[in-house]
Protein backbone atom coordinates (compact mmCIF):
# COMPACT_ATOMS: atom_id res chain seq x y z
CA UNK A 1 0.00 0.00 0.00
CA UNK A 2 0.96 3.45 -0.71
CA UNK A 3 2.60 5.28 2.06
CA UNK A 4 0.16 8.56 3.52
CA UNK A 5 -3.21 6.82 1.95
CA UNK A 6 -6.16 5.60 3.14
CA UNK A 7 -8.37 2.19 2.38
CA UNK A 8 -11.11 3.30 -0.26
CA UNK A 9 -12.55 0.18 -1.70
CA UNK A 10 -12.21 -3.11 -3.32
CA UNK A 11 -12.73 -3.86 -7.23
CA UNK A 12 -12.86 -7.01 -9.29
CA UNK A 13 -9.96 -7.61 -11.94
CA UNK A 14 -9.43 -10.49 -13.83
CA UNK A 15 -5.68 -11.73 -15.05
CA UNK A 16 -4.86 -13.56 -18.43
CA UNK A 17 -2.46 -16.61 -16.52
CA UNK A 18 -0.34 -18.86 -18.98
CA UNK A 19 -2.47 -21.72 -20.29
CA UNK A 20 -3.71 -24.68 -18.48
CA UNK A 21 -3.80 -28.33 -20.40
CA UNK A 22 -3.89 -26.29 -23.61
CA UNK A 23 -7.24 -24.40 -22.01
CA UNK A 24 -7.05 -20.69 -21.43
CA UNK A 25 -6.54 -20.24 -17.68
CA UNK A 26 -7.87 -16.89 -15.93
CA UNK A 27 -7.19 -15.29 -12.73
CA UNK A 28 -9.92 -13.18 -10.98
CA UNK A 29 -9.61 -11.75 -7.31
CA UNK A 30 -10.32 -8.33 -5.39
CA UNK A 31 -7.72 -5.84 -5.40
CA UNK A 32 -7.88 -3.11 -3.28
CA UNK A 33 -8.13 0.29 -4.01
CA UNK A 34 -6.60 3.77 -1.74
CA UNK A 35 -6.91 7.32 -1.28
CA UNK A 36 -4.00 9.53 -1.27
CA UNK A 37 -4.65 12.18 1.41
CA UNK A 38 -2.38 14.74 -0.14
CA UNK A 39 -3.80 14.62 -3.70
CA UNK A 40 -6.84 13.04 -2.95
CA UNK A 41 -6.11 10.79 -6.00
CA UNK A 42 -7.58 7.02 -5.86
CA UNK A 43 -5.28 4.56 -6.97
CA UNK A 44 -5.41 0.57 -7.48
CA UNK A 45 -2.74 -1.36 -5.54
CA UNK A 46 -0.72 -3.50 -7.83
CA UNK A 47 -1.22 -7.47 -7.58
CA UNK A 48 1.66 -9.44 -6.57
CA UNK A 49 1.45 -11.77 -9.56
CA UNK A 50 1.22 -8.93 -11.94
CA UNK A 51 4.22 -6.47 -13.22
CA UNK A 52 1.76 -3.34 -12.26
CA UNK A 53 -1.78 -2.14 -11.44
CA UNK A 54 -2.84 -1.32 -14.84
CA UNK A 55 -1.55 -5.47 -16.52
CA UNK A 56 -4.45 -7.06 -17.56
CA UNK A 57 -2.19 -10.22 -17.40
CA UNK A 58 0.19 -12.04 -14.99
CA UNK A 59 3.81 -11.55 -14.69
CA UNK A 60 4.13 -15.55 -15.84
CA UNK A 61 2.05 -14.78 -18.84
CA UNK A 62 3.87 -12.11 -20.01
CA UNK A 63 7.43 -13.66 -19.28
CA UNK A 64 6.07 -15.96 -21.37
CA UNK A 65 5.01 -14.26 -24.65
CA UNK A 66 8.11 -11.89 -24.57
CA UNK A 67 10.71 -15.53 -24.58
CA UNK A 68 8.24 -15.87 -27.59
CA UNK A 69 8.85 -12.94 -28.82
CA UNK A 70 12.64 -13.51 -28.96
CA UNK A 71 12.72 -16.19 -31.05
CA UNK A 72 9.74 -16.55 -32.94
CA UNK A 73 7.76 -13.93 -35.40
CA UNK A 74 4.93 -11.88 -33.72
CA UNK A 75 2.12 -13.18 -35.68
CA UNK A 76 3.30 -17.01 -34.55
CA UNK A 77 3.49 -15.75 -31.02
CA UNK A 78 -0.01 -14.13 -31.31
CA UNK A 79 -1.24 -17.60 -32.29
CA UNK A 80 0.39 -19.57 -29.73
CA UNK A 81 -0.82 -17.48 -26.45
CA UNK A 82 -3.79 -16.84 -28.43
CA UNK A 83 -3.95 -13.13 -28.63
CA UNK A 84 -4.22 -10.65 -31.15
CA UNK A 85 -1.01 -8.48 -32.66
CA UNK A 86 -1.92 -5.61 -30.85
CA UNK A 87 -1.62 -7.50 -27.33
CA UNK A 88 1.76 -8.63 -28.21
CA UNK A 89 2.62 -5.44 -29.13
CA UNK A 90 1.63 -3.69 -25.69
CA UNK A 91 2.85 -6.50 -23.66
CA UNK A 92 6.30 -6.25 -25.87
CA UNK A 93 6.37 -2.14 -25.90
CA UNK A 94 5.81 -1.69 -21.56
CA UNK A 95 8.29 -4.70 -20.82
CA UNK A 96 11.06 -3.19 -22.78
CA UNK A 97 10.06 0.46 -21.74
CA UNK A 98 10.76 -0.73 -18.26
CA UNK A 99 13.97 -2.21 -19.06
CA UNK A 100 15.73 0.29 -20.94
CA UNK A 101 14.37 2.89 -18.26
CA UNK A 102 17.18 1.29 -15.54
CA UNK A 103 20.03 0.82 -17.80
CA UNK A 104 22.98 1.94 -16.93
CA UNK A 105 25.22 3.47 -19.19
CA UNK A 106 28.04 4.86 -16.58
CA UNK A 107 30.38 2.11 -18.29
CA UNK A 108 30.61 3.37 -22.08
CA UNK A 109 33.54 5.18 -23.16
CA UNK A 110 33.42 3.97 -26.73
CA UNK A 111 30.67 3.78 -29.03
CA UNK A 112 29.64 2.62 -33.18
CA UNK A 113 27.21 4.53 -34.65
CA UNK A 114 25.55 3.13 -37.96
CA UNK A 115 22.37 4.21 -39.93
CA UNK A 116 19.57 1.48 -41.74
CA UNK A 117 17.34 2.17 -44.08
CA UNK A 118 13.95 0.74 -42.70
CA UNK A 119 12.07 1.02 -46.01
CA UNK A 120 12.55 2.22 -49.33
CA UNK A 121 13.06 6.02 -49.66
CA UNK A 122 15.09 7.91 -47.07
CA UNK A 123 13.39 6.42 -44.25
CA UNK A 124 16.41 5.60 -41.74
CA UNK A 125 17.31 4.58 -37.97
CA UNK A 126 20.69 4.71 -36.13
CA UNK A 127 21.72 2.40 -34.14
CA UNK A 128 24.51 3.06 -31.14
CA UNK A 129 26.37 -0.24 -29.73
CA UNK A 130 28.94 0.14 -26.73
CA UNK A 131 32.85 -1.26 -26.37
CA UNK A 132 30.86 -4.35 -25.93
CA UNK A 133 28.99 -4.08 -28.77
CA UNK A 134 25.81 -3.92 -27.16
CA UNK A 135 22.66 -2.01 -28.79
CA UNK A 136 22.67 0.97 -26.21
CA UNK A 137 20.72 3.29 -28.49
CA UNK A 138 18.19 3.37 -31.26
CA UNK A 139 17.32 6.85 -32.80
CA UNK A 140 15.32 7.70 -35.57
CA UNK A 141 17.04 9.47 -38.26
CA UNK A 142 20.82 9.62 -39.64
CA UNK A 143 21.29 13.61 -39.15
CA UNK A 144 23.26 15.16 -36.64
CA UNK A 145 20.03 15.07 -34.27
CA UNK A 146 20.11 11.54 -33.43
CA UNK A 147 23.53 12.24 -32.15
CA UNK A 148 22.06 14.60 -29.99
CA UNK A 149 19.16 12.24 -28.74
CA UNK A 150 22.01 9.75 -28.02
CA UNK A 151 24.06 12.32 -26.14
CA UNK A 152 20.34 13.10 -24.30
CA UNK A 153 19.94 9.25 -23.17
CA UNK A 154 23.13 8.96 -22.25
CA UNK A 155 23.36 11.32 -19.97
CA UNK A 156 19.79 10.20 -18.13
CA UNK A 157 21.22 6.52 -18.04
CA UNK A 158 24.37 7.15 -15.92
CA UNK A 159 26.70 7.74 -18.64
CA UNK A 160 29.10 11.18 -19.39
CA UNK A 161 30.27 13.19 -22.35
CA UNK A 162 33.66 13.32 -20.67
CA UNK A 163 33.79 9.40 -20.59
CA UNK A 164 33.73 8.71 -24.70
CA UNK A 165 36.84 8.59 -25.55
CA UNK A 166 36.61 7.00 -28.88
CA UNK A 167 33.83 6.83 -31.77
CA UNK A 168 33.50 4.93 -34.85
CA UNK A 169 31.23 6.24 -37.75
CA UNK A 170 31.00 6.58 -41.53
CA UNK A 171 32.23 10.20 -43.20
CA UNK A 172 28.38 11.00 -43.58
CA UNK A 173 27.96 14.91 -42.49
CA UNK A 174 25.10 14.30 -40.11
CA UNK A 175 27.43 12.07 -37.96
CA UNK A 176 30.47 14.19 -38.18
CA UNK A 177 28.46 17.66 -37.40
CA UNK A 178 26.64 15.44 -34.23
CA UNK A 179 29.58 14.01 -33.33
CA UNK A 180 31.63 17.43 -33.66
CA UNK A 181 28.54 19.06 -30.87
CA UNK A 182 28.18 16.74 -28.52
CA UNK A 183 31.64 14.98 -28.24
CA UNK A 184 34.09 17.15 -29.17
CA UNK A 185 36.88 15.87 -27.34
CA UNK A 186 36.29 11.88 -28.27
CA UNK A 187 38.91 10.62 -31.45
CA UNK A 188 36.65 9.67 -34.16
CA UNK A 189 37.82 6.79 -36.38
CA UNK A 190 36.15 6.84 -39.72
CA UNK A 191 35.63 3.21 -40.37
CA UNK A 192 38.36 1.38 -43.33
CA UNK A 193 35.26 -0.40 -44.29
CA UNK A 194 33.50 2.88 -45.73
CA UNK A 195 36.94 4.30 -47.13
CA UNK A 196 37.67 1.26 -49.36
CA UNK A 197 33.62 1.23 -50.39
CA UNK A 198 34.05 4.75 -51.72
CA UNK A 199 37.56 3.11 -53.69
CA UNK A 200 35.07 -0.20 -54.91
CA UNK A 201 32.35 2.53 -55.91
CA UNK A 202 34.89 4.52 -57.95
CA UNK A 203 36.01 1.27 -59.65
CA UNK A 204 32.19 -0.08 -60.53
CA UNK A 205 31.77 4.22 -61.77
CA UNK A 206 34.78 3.65 -64.15
CA UNK A 207 33.47 0.62 -65.31
CA UNK A 208 30.64 1.85 -66.65
CA UNK A 209 32.01 4.86 -68.34
CA UNK A 210 34.42 2.27 -69.76
CA UNK A 211 31.69 0.20 -71.03
CA UNK A 212 29.52 2.70 -72.28
CA UNK A 213 32.47 4.31 -74.23
CA UNK A 214 32.28 0.11 -76.42
CA UNK A 215 28.90 1.14 -77.06
CA UNK A 216 30.10 1.57 -81.06
CA UNK A 217 33.84 -0.57 -80.19
CA UNK A 218 34.43 -4.24 -81.08
CA UNK A 219 31.81 -6.67 -79.55
CA UNK A 220 34.67 -8.58 -78.09
CA UNK A 221 35.88 -5.99 -75.66
CA UNK A 222 32.52 -5.35 -74.89
CA UNK A 223 31.82 -8.71 -73.79
CA UNK A 224 34.97 -8.95 -71.70
CA UNK A 225 33.62 -6.48 -69.27
CA UNK A 226 30.51 -7.15 -69.73
CA UNK A 227 29.52 -8.89 -66.40
CA UNK A 228 32.94 -8.28 -64.18
CA UNK A 229 31.50 -5.80 -61.82
CA UNK A 230 31.69 -8.25 -58.77
CA UNK A 231 35.21 -10.00 -60.09
CA UNK A 232 36.82 -5.57 -60.07
CA UNK A 233 35.50 -4.96 -56.26
CA UNK A 234 36.73 -8.37 -54.86
CA UNK A 235 39.58 -8.38 -52.38
CA UNK A 236 42.86 -9.07 -55.07
CA UNK A 237 44.12 -11.53 -52.86
CA UNK A 238 40.98 -13.57 -52.75
CA UNK A 239 41.04 -14.33 -56.41
CA UNK A 240 41.91 -17.70 -58.09
CA UNK A 241 44.49 -18.10 -60.49
CA UNK A 242 42.03 -17.65 -63.38
CA UNK A 243 40.19 -14.82 -62.05
CA UNK A 244 43.66 -12.97 -61.39
CA UNK A 245 44.12 -13.42 -65.28
CA UNK A 246 41.01 -12.10 -66.05
CA UNK A 247 42.11 -9.26 -64.12
CA UNK A 248 45.36 -8.82 -65.93
CA UNK A 249 43.39 -9.02 -68.88
CA UNK A 250 41.11 -6.33 -68.45
CA UNK A 251 43.74 -3.89 -66.92
CA UNK A 252 45.13 -3.90 -70.45
CA UNK A 253 42.71 -3.33 -72.39
CA UNK A 254 40.96 -0.59 -70.06
CA UNK A 255 43.92 1.69 -68.50
CA UNK A 256 42.02 4.17 -66.35
CA UNK A 257 40.14 0.76 -64.85
CA UNK A 258 43.24 -1.25 -64.28
CA UNK A 259 44.88 2.56 -62.89
CA UNK A 260 41.91 2.57 -60.45
CA UNK A 261 41.50 -1.07 -59.72
CA UNK A 262 45.81 -1.02 -58.58
CA UNK A 263 44.71 2.15 -56.48
CA UNK A 264 41.89 0.61 -54.48
CA UNK A 265 43.80 -2.77 -53.97
CA UNK A 266 47.09 -0.44 -52.51
CA UNK A 267 44.79 1.41 -50.25
CA UNK A 268 44.07 -1.31 -48.27
CA UNK A 269 47.96 -0.68 -47.24
CA UNK A 270 46.85 2.00 -45.68
CA UNK A 271 46.23 -0.10 -42.15
CA UNK A 272 48.96 -2.72 -42.55
CA UNK A 273 51.74 -0.34 -41.47
CA UNK A 274 53.55 -0.79 -38.46
CA UNK A 275 53.54 3.03 -37.14
CA UNK A 276 50.95 5.59 -37.87
CA UNK A 277 53.39 7.81 -38.52
CA UNK A 278 54.20 5.33 -41.58
CA UNK A 279 50.98 4.98 -42.44
CA UNK A 280 50.47 8.72 -43.57
CA UNK A 281 53.36 9.08 -45.19
CA UNK A 282 52.10 6.05 -47.19
CA UNK A 283 48.29 7.37 -47.79
CA UNK A 284 49.80 10.73 -48.20
CA UNK A 285 51.74 9.16 -51.39
CA UNK A 286 48.74 7.66 -52.05
CA UNK A 287 46.76 10.63 -52.68
CA UNK A 288 49.25 12.30 -54.92
CA UNK A 289 49.75 9.37 -57.13
CA UNK A 290 45.65 9.52 -57.33
CA UNK A 291 45.26 12.74 -58.50
CA UNK A 292 47.98 12.68 -60.91
CA UNK A 293 46.03 9.85 -62.77
CA UNK A 294 44.23 12.57 -63.82
CA UNK A 295 40.84 10.06 -63.47
CA UNK A 296 37.99 11.92 -61.94
CA UNK A 297 36.64 9.22 -60.24
CA UNK A 298 39.72 8.28 -58.51
CA UNK A 299 40.51 12.16 -58.15
CA UNK A 300 37.13 12.43 -55.94
CA UNK A 301 38.23 9.55 -53.58
CA UNK A 302 41.86 11.25 -53.37
CA UNK A 303 39.91 14.27 -51.77
CA UNK A 304 37.47 12.69 -49.75
CA UNK A 305 40.29 10.55 -48.31
CA UNK A 306 42.54 13.56 -47.97
CA UNK A 307 39.67 15.57 -45.94
CA UNK A 308 39.26 12.63 -43.66
CA UNK A 309 42.66 11.30 -43.05
CA UNK A 310 43.02 11.79 -39.10
CA UNK A 311 40.20 10.35 -38.53
CA UNK A 312 41.49 7.35 -40.81
CA UNK A 313 44.47 7.45 -39.58
CA UNK A 314 42.88 7.37 -36.03
CA UNK A 315 42.61 3.81 -35.86
CA UNK A 316 45.89 3.21 -35.30
CA UNK A 317 45.32 4.48 -31.85
CA UNK A 318 41.62 2.90 -31.39
CA UNK A 319 41.85 -0.39 -33.56
CA UNK A 320 37.83 0.03 -33.47
CA UNK A 321 36.25 -0.66 -36.80
CA UNK A 322 32.50 -0.47 -38.18
CA UNK A 323 33.26 -3.57 -39.57
CA UNK A 324 30.67 -4.25 -36.02
CA UNK A 325 28.28 -2.59 -37.29
CA UNK A 326 28.51 -4.10 -40.94
CA UNK A 327 27.28 -7.70 -38.53
CA UNK A 328 25.28 -6.12 -36.88
CA UNK A 329 23.23 -4.66 -39.79
CA UNK A 330 22.83 -8.62 -40.91
CA UNK A 331 21.40 -9.16 -37.34
CA UNK A 332 18.92 -6.20 -38.42
CA UNK A 333 18.09 -7.62 -41.42
CA UNK A 334 16.67 -10.80 -40.36
CA UNK A 335 14.88 -9.49 -37.16
CA UNK A 336 13.26 -7.39 -40.31
CA UNK A 337 12.78 -10.29 -42.10
CA UNK A 338 11.41 -11.99 -39.45
CA UNK A 339 8.50 -10.26 -39.57
CA UNK A 340 8.16 -9.25 -43.25
CA UNK A 341 9.16 -5.68 -42.08
CA UNK A 342 8.14 -2.95 -39.72
CA UNK A 343 5.61 -0.12 -40.21
CA UNK A 344 6.93 1.82 -37.71
CA UNK A 345 10.15 3.15 -36.22
CA UNK A 346 8.82 2.65 -32.58
CA UNK A 347 8.15 -1.74 -33.28
CA UNK A 348 11.32 -2.09 -35.07
CA UNK A 349 13.14 -0.01 -32.20
CA UNK A 350 11.19 -1.89 -29.66
CA UNK A 351 12.61 -5.56 -31.20
CA UNK A 352 16.09 -4.17 -31.49
CA UNK A 353 16.22 -3.50 -27.62
CA UNK A 354 14.53 -6.82 -27.27
CA UNK A 355 16.65 -8.98 -28.98
CA UNK A 356 20.09 -6.95 -28.71
CA UNK A 357 20.70 -4.84 -25.78
CA UNK A 358 21.35 -7.91 -23.27
CA UNK A 359 19.15 -6.37 -20.31
CA UNK A 360 15.95 -7.35 -21.76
Amino acid sequence: MRRGCSYYDMVRKTWRHTNLCEHICNIEGNVPRVRCKSCGKVFRVSAPWAFDSISRYTHRFEMQLIRLAKEMPISAVSREMRVDDSTVWTILDRYVQRRMESHNLEHVHTYYVDEKAMRKGHDYLSTFLDQDHRVIFVGEGNSSDVIHDFMRYLETHGGSVDNIRHVSMDMSGGFKKGNAECFPDAKVTFDRFHVVRHMTDAVNEVRRREYSNLLRAQEEERKALKGQRFLLLRNHKDLGDSERDSIKSLMSMFPDLGRTYIQKESLRATWGMEHKYDARDFLTRWIKESIDTGIKELIRVANTIERHMDGILNWYESRISNGVMEGFNNVLQAIKGRARGYHSFERYRTMIYLRSSGIC
